[in-house]
């Protein structure tokens, strides 16, 4: 969907190291950014222009955005609805030995009771294979009643970044691209397109959770 000014607009939900330098690099590439977060403090600091974490070039970047009004925040999921694109950058920190996915099914939780027809939803947290299409697909289609694939897309796209080097990893690493479906990979191939990133596209969601954890290995 688009503001008044005529810009793309997307909305990332989870506004951690993750979510903030990926809207430092949509919003310099003239799209509005409506970052979601249940952390009132950090939804403030955003408001008043302030980048939530320290990283080289996306600090400065960032910044310069949350003060022209290219990227704003709030703690409210009803704005999910006014977005055709939802990016979802919630961390899944280890508990014990397996990752803690309470925060990612809460939050597909709150975005599934605000999806609507014809939006593309985009998961880039650090999932274990499987989970996009067993655990945040039915939750998805359970709570909005929407069809995947016809009615909104859905694909994992995994954060490929290093600290440090977070604006140059954005810019130069393909995005891996694994759609529900053919359609769902499709869309969302073409909005990283229009951003101006390279992307590549995988069989499933699972084969781009897994290239994630090679990554990992790696």
């Amino acid at each position: 969907m688009s503001t008044e000014q005529g810009e793309t607009a997307v909305a990332v939900v989870g506004m951690g190291y993750v979510g903030t330098s990926l809207s430092a690099l949509l919003a310099e590439r003239d799209i509005h950014v409506c970052g979601i977060d249940i952390d009132t403090k950090r939804v403030k600091q955003i408001a008043d222009g302030q980048c939530p974490v320290e990283e080289a070039v996306i600090t400065d970047r960032f910044e310069t955005a949350a003060e022209d009004g290219r990227i704003t925040a709030t703690d409210e999921f009803d704005v999910v609805s006014e977005y055709q694109t939802v990016i979802v950058t919630v961390g899944t920190p280890l508990s014990e030995s397996d990752p803690d996915l309470s925060a990612v099914e809460s939050v597909t939780e709150a975005i599934g009771t605000q999806l609507v027809s014809d939006q593309t939803v985009i998961y880039r947290s650090t999932l274990p294979a499987g989970t996009t299409e067993e655990i945040i697909l039915p939750i998805l289609e359970s709570q909005t009643g929407v069809t995947v694939g016809e009615e909104f897309q859905l694909a994992f796209c995994p954060e490929r970044m290093a600290e440090g080097s977070a604006y140059d990893d954005l810019t130069t690493t393909p995005v891996v691209v694994g759609g529900v479906t053919e359609t769902c990979s499709e869309s969302v191939t073409a909005f990283w397109d229009a951003v101006g990133l390279d992307t590549y596209t995988v069989s499933s969601p699972t084969a781009a959770e897994l290239t994630k954890l090679a990554d990992n290995w790696w």
